[in-house]
Formats: C-alpha cells, sequence, structure tokens
C-alpha cells in the first residue's frame, strides 16, 4: 500500500495530524490498492485520504484534507475468506457477427505454397476433438497460420518437449519467427494441427495431447500428417517472455468481439506477485479472454512479478515503467506514482504510435473478477460508439449493497466514474486524456476522472451487482488493513448468459424510464436508526412502486449511513439522482435538491434571486468579500459555485480543474509553492464555509445582495 512522506499543512499555518479516516474511505481510492510501499511511519494514506495518519513535514500542499466519515452497517457480508468466483460453465454467447453462419470456405491454396507443404489441406474440414487454442496475435493468411503451426512444432521437438507452460487457462508458449522477420509468441502445445479462420484472421492450433472436448473452428482446415510425440510440459521463465517480440498490427475495425477491432485487458501491478497470480488466473478462466489482448503492466521492477506474469502464456507483454524512489515531495508520492504508471499504461495500449488497441480495460492486481467481467465490456462496448453521452464502462458500482443490488442482468448509468475494472477506447485517450493527463493530482487521478472538466457530461455504464471487488491477500502482502468495506458489496458469483438488449441505456430512453419513477412517487423519510430493525429493513420492505427522498449535499450522511449506503459522498448518481430497486420491487430514489431535474418544482433549490459570484481578495474569506461589496454570505449557497465551469468563468486555470478538500473550496492556488499551483480546486467530500480562508488561495464565493 502506497505510504507518501510528503504530508500538507492545514490552511491557517499549523502543522498538524489528520485525524484517522474510517477505512471504508479506501473504497473511494481504487488505485491506492495497487501498490506496496513501505516507510518507518507505515501508515497507509488512500486516493481519498484513506484511513490514515500523515506524518507532518515541511512540503506544503495547498488546502487541508477534511476529515470525512463513513460507516460500516449491519448489511449481511460475504465471507471474508471466500475463493475467487470459479469460471462459468457455459460458453456465454458471442458477438452477432461471431454466431452468424459461416461463410463458404476459400478454396485450398496452391499446391506450390511451400509454407503449407508438410500440412494435408482440406476445406470444411473441423480438426479432431482436442487441445485447440487460439493464437491470440492471429495470423494474417493461411500460410502465416501454417509456418506457426511448423515453427511451434519444430521448437518443441529440439526443446525436447519443454515449453513454458500456464497453469491456469492451459496455453503453452514459444516464440515463431516468421519468413518476413516478425517474431510473434505462438501458443498451444506442440503443433501437429491447425484451423486459420480467414474472416477474422484466427490462427487456432491443436495439440499432440488431451482428448476432451474443446472449442472448433473449420472454415479452412488443415491436419498434420504425422503426430509430433511427447508432452508438453515445464514452467516458464521471464527470458521466455521476453523472447516474444511486438504484437502484428491489429484487426481492421468492427473485426473483434463486441464491435471493438482490437481490444486488450490490462493488469495493473506493482510487486505482489501473489494478487498478480490470482488475478491472471481469473482472467484466463473468462470464456472470451482469446478475444482479449493480455498485458501486464508493472512499475515496481520486481523479478517475481515478472516470473508471476511468465507462468501465463496468454499474456502477450509485460510493460514495465519505472516508479522512481520515494520522497518528501508530491512528485515522489504514492498519488503521483500511480497517476503516472496508469499515464503510461493506457499510452502504451491505446496510443497511436505505440500498440494501438482500439479499447482497453485496466484491471487493479488485488481485483475478483466475476466469471462474466468480459461479458460485461464487450456486451457494453457498442454503446460506446453509437451513445455519445457515453464514455466508459466499468464493472463496478458504487451503491453495489445486496439489499439495493438484486438484477445480475441490469446495468446503470452514471455521472460518477467507478473505476475498479474499467474501460475506454482509444480515442478517448488519445484526443483527450492523453493531452491533459495530470501531473499533480493531489487525491488521486480517478477523482480527476470525475471532474466535469474531464467527463464533460458524459456517463459510464456499470453494472447494478459489481463483477469486480478488492480482496487483498494475507497479511505480510496485504493492500487493505480491514476488508469488511468490501465485504458489504454484492458480487456476482455465478455470472449471466447474456445482458440482453440494452437500449434501455441510451440517454433518451434511460432518462424517459426515470422521469417515469418520478410521476406519482411518495414521499418518505427513512428511520435514522441503523442495522437491519432500522433504515436497512425499512429499505427493505418498501412495497412496490417509486419512493421519492430529496436531499442536499449536506444532509446525503444523514441519510446514506443507516440505510446502508455508501455514505462519504453521493456516488452513482445519474443526474444528481439514485435509483435504487429492491427485491420487493420497490424503486427508492434519492434526489439531490439543486441537481435532479425530475423533482417537482415545491422540492427543488434554486440559486436565490439577487445571488452573484464574487471573487475574494488572495487569502480572504467568503463573509470578507461579500460584506465588502454590500452583501452576505451564506454557506449553503457557496455549493452553486463549487463547480470546474464556474471557477473558468473567473480564473484561468492554466493547471487545468483538480480535487482537493477543505473548506475554503472552491479557489484558485495562486501561490508557486503549493502542488495545486495554478489549479481551480472544488471539491465532493468537504463543504464550504463562509468564514474558511487560506492565505495561499483565492476564494470564488456566491454572495446574496
Amino acid at each position: 500500500m502506497l505510504q507518501p512522506t510528503y504530508a500538507p499543512r492545514r490552511s491557517r499555518g499549523r502543522r498538524r495530524k489528520l485525524r484517522t479516516w474510517p477505512i471504508v474511505v479506501l473504497l473511494a481510492a481504487p488505485l491506492t490498492y495497487l501498490f506496496v510501499w513501505r516507510t518507518p511511519t507505515s501508515a497507509p494514506i488512500g486516493i481519498d485520504s484513506a484511513s490514515a495518519t500523515i506524518p507532518d513535514m515541511e512540503e506544503e500542499r495547498g488546502p487541508t484534507a477534511a476529515a470525512a466519515t463513513a460507516s460500516v452497517d449491519e448489511s449481511p457480508p460475504l465471507p471474508a475468506d471466500a475463493p475467487p468466483p470459479p469460471p462459468v460453465a457455459r460458453r456465454p454467447p458471442v458477438a452477432e457477427s461471431e454466431a452468424s453462419p459461416p461463410p463458404p470456405p476459400p478454396p485450398p491454396p496452391p499446391p506450390d505454397d511451400a509454407a503449407c507443404a508438410g500440412f494435408e489441406v482440406r476445406p470444411d474440414t473441423d480438426l479432431p476433438m482436442g487441445d485447440l487454442r487460439d493464437h491470440a496475435d492471429g495470423a494474417h493468411s493461411l500460410a502465416e497460420c501454417c509456418e506457426l503451426c511448423e515453427q511451434q512444432r519444430q521448437r518443441h521437438s529440439k526443446s525436447g518437449g519443454t515449453v513454458a507452460r500456464n497453469s491456469a487457462a492451459q496455453f503453452w508458449r514459444t516464440s515463431a519467427h516468421f519468413s518476413d522477420g516478425r517474431s510473434v509468441p505462438a501458443t498451444g502445445r506442440a503443433c501437429v494441427g491447425l484451423t486459420y479462420v480467414r474472416s477474422a484472421n484466427e490462427c487456432w492450433l491443436k495439440a499432440d495431447v488431451d482428448s476432451g472436448p474443446a472449442p472448433q473452428r473449420g472454415l479452412v482446415s488443415a491436419v498434420w500428417k504425422a503426430a509430433a510425440g511427447g508432452t508438453a510440459h515445464g514452467a516458464a521463465t521471464a527470458a521466455a517472455v521476453a523472447a516474444a517480440g511486438p504484437p502484428p498490427p491489429p484487426r481492421p475495425e468492427g473485426g473483434g468481439v463486441g464491435g471493438m477491432a482490437s481490444p486488450a485487458a490490462v493488469v495493473m501491478t506493482h510487486t505482489r506477485a501473489d494478487m498478480l497470480s490470482r488475478c491472471l488466473d481469473q482472467l484466463f478462466a473468462q470464456p472470451l479472454v482469446s478475444h482479449f489482448a493480455v498485458y501486464v503492466s508493472e512499475d515496481g521492477g520486481s523479478a517475481q512479478v515478472r516470473q508471476a506474469a511468465a507462468k501465463f502464456a496468454g499474456v502477450r507483454e509485460v510493460l514495465h515503467h519505472p516508479s522512481g524512489g520515494g520522497g518528501k515531495t508530491f512528485d515522489q508520492s504514492g498519488f503521483a506514482k500511480i497517476a503516472k504508471h496508469f499515464r503510461l499504461a493506457l499510452d502504451a495500449v491505446l496510443g497511436e504510435s505505440t500498440r494501438a488497441h482500439s479499447h482497453a480495460i485496466f484491471i487493479e492486481d488485488d481485483l475478483l473478477l466475476a466469471p462474466d467481467f468480459l461479458l460485461l465490456f464487450a456486451s457494453a462496448a457498442p454503446l460506446l460508439r453509437t451513445d455519445p453521452t457515453l464514455w466508459c464502462v466499468s464493472a463496478w458500482h458504487d451503491q453495489g449493497f445486496p439489499h439495493v443490488a438484486t438484477d445480475p442482468k441490469r446495468l446503470l448509468r452514471t455521472d460518477y466514474f467507478p473505476g475498479l475494472g474499467w474501460m475506454i477506447g482509444a480515442d478517448t485517450w488519445n484526443a483527450e486524456l492523453k493531452p491533459k493527463w495530470p501531473t499533480r493530482a493531489t487525491t488521486g487521478w480517478d477523482h480527476w476522472m470525475r471532474l466535469s472538466s474531464t467527463s464533460h457530461g458524459r456517463e459510464c455504464v456499470v453494472p447494478e451487482v459489481p463483477r469486480s471487488r478488492h480482496k487483498p491477500g494475507k497479511q505480510g502482502n496485504t493492500n487493505v488493513r480491514d476488508n469488511r468495506p468490501f465485504e458489504r458489496f454484492a458480487f456476482e458469483r455465478n455470472g449471466v448468459d447474456d445482458f440482453g438488449d440494452l437500449s434501455y441505456l441510451k440517454r433518451d430512453a434511460y432518462d424517459a424510464e426515470i422521469r417515469s419513477l418520478f410521476d406519482g412517487a411518495a414521499l418518505v423519510r427513512p428511520p435514522s436508526t441503523r442495522g437491519a430493525d432500522g433504515a436497512v429493513g425499512w429499505l427493505t420492505n418498501l412495497p412496490a412502486g417509486s419512493h421519492l427522498l430529496p436531499y442536499i449535499r449536506e444532509e446525503y450522511q444523514n441519510y446514506a449511513k443507516p440505510l446502508g449506503l455508501w455514505a462519504e459522498s453521493p456516488r452513482a448518481t445519474h443526474n444528481g439522482t439514485l435509483v435504487l430497486r429492491t427485491a420487493n420491487g420497490a424503486a427508492f430514489l434519492l434526489a439531490d435538491r439543486r441537481r435532479s431535474p425530475w423533482l417537482p418544482a415545491a422540492e427543488r433549490r434554486r440559486p436565490p434571486r439577487g445571488g452573484r459570484e464574487v471573487v475574494a481578495a488572495p487569502g480572504a474569506s467568503c463573509a470578507d468579500a461579500c460584506k465588502e461589496g454590500g452583501g452576505r454570505c451564506e454557506t449553503p449557497e457557496l455549493e452553486w459555485v463549487n463547480d470546474c465551469d464556474a471557477l473558468a468563468r473567473h480564473f484561468p486555470c492554466e493547471a487545468g480543474c483538480g480535487h482537493q478538500v477543505g473548506s475554503e473550496l472552491p479557489a484558485y492556488a495562486h501561490q508557486a509553492s503549493l502542488d495545486t499551483h495554478r489549479q481551480c480546486l472544488v471539491s465532493d467530500i468537504a463543504f464550504s464555509k463562509c468564514e474558511a480562508k487560506f492565505a495561499k488561495t483565492t476564494r470564488l464565493c456566491f454572495c446574496l445582495f
């Protein structure tokens, strides 16, 4: 777990230690869990200022990290020692293009094709049942497929039957060298047969052992005349991974699963080989994994991590990104290193000048993955292309608690970036995120992703029942000191065959459904007591129909804690609205009075007449700024300017918009000594106060006249 050694100061200049935050705040810091950096203090800090006592240092970061609270209610937990979910026993539906009848087979290659001279080519012939595995890099022709099979057969023969083994997916890895000079990894044991699927440029290799049922392809088939003897065995080494050359160009647009031309899955890790192995075990158990190029991205320089990755032949490449040493400044902190790692990994797989994949899923190494994890992304991917109001897909739901997450097939929209196993397209990275990726996201890169100046009003698709969940290892290499908050969340252990027609997620259709829930909704007020006999039981037993609870952000925690929801801040919202469904068929609507457009007029809160945005003098409070102009400051009204767009109307924001915590926000960081220098700062955790001020920032106020 990250242990940065720099620390902020209080707004008023006196140094102090932050009080310990409850551990549930760790849920707000998904990427902090990736790595283990140890310092003499051994006090962790999370992206959302998770439970920690931060040592005082001389460097100053900016506005203070206000103490936030969240609780763990009595919702039924999942067993703490529950094993990773088993793979889906059934093969899930494939994309429409893949499920259609195969085209007529092309004629066999000419007899003088040297690459296939050793094969008896028989169109329309499936390979015999056996260990048939796809070659992840594909092939550009039948000749290349024949070359690949022959090279693997010869390498197996020369090595005495010893090639690298992947115990999870039963893949074996060598390196094949084509006549044009390319060098690519080859999967499958000693090759005794192949099938080349011309329509998808897929090369399927048959091994010399195993007789159990396996997937079969037969558009263009070729069978090796004499099977090679011997049995593949042995363990992978780092040298075997290093021997694999760069992958070939991606397939044409629309040629992959879910309409994705060349999707990738990237496992993010630091030094935890055990976590990486568990994550890869689950990933390669996914039915659709053959459609994704799998990478491991590490920034710890760990030989154990490289060795763990080498055991999985399906790993196309290990991406190494040096992180540098720790230190007292922010640039040497955990937050900075995590943001840097993600920037390098994103560009390595999505960058136009690198591997140029069309889409990429980013997976923290300590995540549990549901059996239909990849099916979720493949099913939702077309929405990213057809609905411009969507920009990502995530496996995590911030309000996915068992009493309000009951339908494993239902997907949702949220304007709050979830993380924890998420996917974007290459266009989003290259055109939008890459040019402005933050170098000083002082509460974490994921908070930066949630800013309106980053998302531009677009949303993510998430499952009602989460398909990912943090599950740390045993002590000694753990990233979470207390796993109970994660055990509160629902987790889909069985998977679904398909997610059905997802047209209901299109913006207009989705908004129309929510609007209909507001029509005739009964106003309710839950009890303030906690547990099954209190607010949780009240919510669970609501009758079918719509039930409405309007609130303002300052009140949210008072409702969320007893109701057993994410309590720190309103997450998983859509237009300021949470729609939570119970097993009884009730729809519980929590609607922000300032943001939800569907509230009745009598329940909405709007900016008061006579209100005006006012820039305070550097270091001055809003109380002083309003009074100086002949007006007054009222704390609840400051929320109207807690927004990146509002700040951009008054400040240059040269370093962009950023997230922080402190009662003097929103503000512009004008002092050069701040890590947030020239950022416009907002907060979705802290609450503004009229009297608050910080000498190194300039406040934006909302004054009444």
